[in-house]
């Protein structure tokens, strides 16, 4: 088969036109076929090239990883990102006070310092000028963040760990700030599965970035050394989810909502979505700023997946915001027309 067939068979042919970058690239699919087209655009599971005055959709999956890689790159250009407001030499860090408990001899400074850390790998990204003090206490029955609040409005989390396991302080911390920083509230719980999703994608995130903190500045320079052990423990919990290539997210969805609806707290679900969640905001770590508005609509009337996303949507005040629900919309395969 000439090298022409094999391109077309990687290469799905899109219907309409549209404009991309003016330098073209190299890509090469898994049998070691090369083309040189530009790039348009990508999502969590294919990237859209033009070449010979059409667009074509490929999987992300039939390219090699270098060009897997590339089109991660090229899916957040510099030139596209606008930095938000919120970067500028932020706001208030959020108060976070751990209270004396059975922390199983770990010094509230020493969990304080985790804490810190986490935290502000989201904060900086974070759309709110502030929040209010964060009380830390110990759980017996797994991690979570309070409907209720302290006396002065402060938050109340409990993480369900001891000791010196610090990874483990880290991940359940940066979850259920992941929480606070989508405006956490009651009602119609259909669609908390994405939630409960995001959260554990922001405890990802934040522990592959304390990785690189760690090893530049730690909180002690004896703790240097514990750096890798951050980015392992969040890599062994995407290894064990592992993604299978084949699924794209809109059949992954379409083959779990309802599981979805009924536990959507299963984290080997939320694991595995957030696998797929993950690049689009390391790429692009602006896009935290979309999850303040997440809640805004919510209410005890049940919604579908599809408009739950569509009334995020509409509650963001920023442009990029906006498309960055638009692609997730997409990419779950809910769009509204």
């Amino acid at each position: 088969m000439n090298d022409t067939k094999i391109l077309y068979l990687f290469l799905f042919f899109v219907t309409h036109v549209a404009f991309g970058q003016a330098k073209p690239h190299e890509w090469m699919n898994i049998s070691g076929t090369t083309i040189e087209a530009k790039f348009i655009r990508a999502d969590a599971d294919t990237v859209t090239l033009f070449m010979n005055g059409r667009n074509f959709v490929v999987k992300l999956s039939d390219l090699k990883p270098d060009s897997q890689a590339l089109a991660r790159k090229l899916s957040t250009p510099e030139t596209a990102i606008r930095p938000r407001p919120a970067a500028k030499e932020k706001k208030n860090f959020p108060e976070i006070r751990v209270i004396k408990a059975d922390w199983g001899g770990a010094s509230l400074r020493d969990i304080g310092k985790v804490l810190n850390s986490s935290a502000r790998q989201l904060w900086s990204h974070a759309s709110q000028e502030e929040f209010k003090p964060i009380i830390v206490d110990r759980s017996r029955t797994g991690p979570i963040v309070l409907f209720r609040r302290g006396n002065e409005g402060q938050y109340i989390v409990r993480l369900d760990t001891h000791k010196t396991f610090w990874s483990q302080y880290a991940f359940q911390f940066s979850h259920e700030f992941c929480h606070i920083m989508c405006g956490y509230k009651a009602g119609d719980q259909s669609n908390q599965w994405f939630e409960e999703s995001l959260c554990e994608t922001a405890s990802l995130f934040a522990m592959r970035r304390m990785r690189k903190e760690w090893e530049e500045k730690p909180p002690y320079p004896n703790w240097k050394s514990y750096a890798p052990a951050l980015e392992k423990y969040a890599q062994e919990r995407l290894d064990s989810h592992a993604w299978r290539e084949s699924l794209t997210v809109a059949e992954w969805y379409d083959n779990n909502k309802e599981k979805l609806k009924e536990n959507p707290t299963d984290r080997e679900k939320n694991t595995t979505i957030a696998s797929k969640l993950l690049p689009l905001f390391e790429q692009c770590p602006e896009n935290w700023g979309a999850v303040a508005f997440i809640n805004i609509h919510k209410t005890k009337d049940s919604r579908s997946f599809s408009t739950y996303l569509a009334d995020w949507r509409r509650a963001c005040k920023l442009a990029r915001d906006k498309e960055f629900v638009s692609e997730l919309a997409r990419m779950f395969g809910v769009e509204k027309s």
